[in-house]
């Protein structure tokens, strides 16, 4: 884990736009137990989520990516206003159904998480 983290921390200082890296490591430092920097992380994942989904509006992944950073600095009200986004965005697009029901239970909303899950399993799987 250590050295992911190190490698995750590469990736975000030699690409000063990409905010994936920053949000990937939130999971790691806390696995880790470090968790000044999982708030850093998430703040800094926040922000750069802020400029990508400035610069790509129909782009649903730094919505909710952005919404799971949200959910790990305790802006649930927040969080959910970007889970909405990125779910009017694009509500078909798997990952971020999958996604939308990882937050959904991480904000203790397990009937918004059964609701999402159902969704996805009466959706036909086209190739």
């Amino acid at each position: 884990m250590e050295r992911a983290a190190a490698l995750f921390e590469r990736v975000a200082e030699i690409k000063p736009d990409d905010y994936q890296a920053l949000i990937l490591l939130i999971q790691i430092y806390r696995s880790l137990g470090r968790d000044a920097d999982t708030k850093s992380a998430a703040r800094r994942g926040v922000e750069r989520a802020e400029g990508d989904l400035t610069l790509h509006p129909d782009d649903p992944r730094s919505a909710y990516l952005g919404s799971a950073a949200l959910v790990a600095l305790g802006e649930n009200d927040r969080a959910r206003e970007w889970l909405s986004r990125a779910l009017a965005i694009d509500p078909h697009d798997i990952w971020t159904q999958y996604n939308a029901a990882c937050i959904y239970t991480n904000l203790g909303d397990i009937q918004r998480t059964f609701d999402v899950l159902e969704r996805v399993l009466r959706t036909p799987v086209t190739s």
